[in-house]
């Protein structure tokens, strides 16, 4: 029988019968490409937006996050290794209304998509988005944007709010993520196609031996196809899977490049170090607060401005980056 192309991400496997991709999660099957893990639910824990990272979309917002398993990357600091890598892991087998009925028992208003990449996983995905959106729930990304363009935006199409994780420049993605460095163009392409469909968020993790030039050129190119005010989430390697001798990011180093990037966003957060609130920019108002990843208090004004789908500050009336979901759904 013949090899079969995944075109679902820029790895385009090919496989023969019975062989399934580098994802672990598509395969061939009698000469079609095949979804294995359609429902295949190994995580599911109601939380917060904060956890995701989400900071400027509906603060405190109580969500259900949903992973299977696989992922088209093999990132050397993944912390969820062993769903992300693994196939034999314990799952529950549960329909795209099951979700939905779970998120409302626990009076979750949205559901993420999280833990292992959700792309590969695009099917279920999508079915549990048009289930959720029947039963106003929202829907959130949280991915590696390592996928064919044209899909990602199918997908992204159906979200309320995308979270796209940047690994690095290309030769981190070819050295700790074992993909090509041309990984780096394609995530970026499909951060701006989030940022032109719906709310838009962007995490960076700070991998060792931080260089804040290296690290400048990959903020230069994510700004150059999004707004400054966008939520920008520096996060800290923390050793594990495959390295875990190799220390944490130094404070000092995570420091000198949250300075460096403001230069380029207005709202940089430090994460694994300390808690950052959101403020005003125009009167320096605390407006979110927070203690870890989580809000403790909100001081949101109503939407107003030109696009009253954003909070504004009750103190001086300017109008916030932060999100409100009404009239999405």
């Amino acid at each position: 029988m013949q090899r079969v192309i995944c075109n679902l991400c820029p790895m385009r496997c090919h496989m023969a019968d019975g062989e399934n991709g580098v994802c672990k999660a598509r395969g061939n099957v009698g000469g079609k490409v095949k979804l294995l893990t359609y429902g295949k639910v190994t995580t599911a824990i109601v939380g917060y937006v904060e956890q995701k990272p989400f900071y400027h979309y509906e603060p405190g917002m109580k969500i259900l996050s949903i992973g299977g398993m696989g992922c088209n990357m093999h990132c050397g600091f993944c912390q969820n290794f062993e769903i992300s890598q693994g196939t034999t892991l314990p799952f529950k087998e549960m329909s795209p209304e099951q979700v939905v009925k779970m998120a409302i028992s626990n009076e979750a208003k949205g559901i993420a998509f999280t833990y292992n990449e959700p792309i590969i996983w695009f099917e279920y995905v999508m079915d549990v988005c048009r289930a959720a959106k029947l039963a106003g729930l929202r829907t959130l990304l949280k991915t590696n944007g390592y996928a064919d363009v044209v899909k990602f935006s199918e997908m992204a199409s159906q979200m309320s709010a995308i979270n796209v994780d940047i690994k690095g420049d290309a030769a981190e993605y070819k050295k700790t993520c074992l993909v090509p460095g041309s990984a780096e163009d394609v995530v970026i392409k499909n951060m701006a196609s989030a940022c032109r469909s719906s709310h838009c968020e962007i995490s960076v993790i700070l991998t060792p031996p931080v260089s804040v030039a290296r690290t400048q050129s990959v903020l230069l190119k994510a700004r150059s196809f999004c707004d400054r005010h966008t939520a920008l989430h520096l996060l800290r390697f923390v050793p594990d899977f495959r390295m875990r001798d190799v220390p944490a990011t130094p404070i000092k180093d995570m420091e000198d490049i949250l300075a460096m990037s403001k230069e380029f966003f207005d709202y940089p957060y430090l994460h694994g170090v300390k808690t950052h609130n959101t403020e005003c920019l125009n009167c320096g108002a605390v407006v979110v607060e927070r203690k870890g990843e989580k809000c403790v208090n909100t001081k949101l004004g109503k939407p107003c401005g030109e696009f009253d789908w954003f909070y504004s500050c009750p103190s001086c009336r300017s109008q916030l980056p932060v999100r409100s979901s009404k009239d999405e759904v």
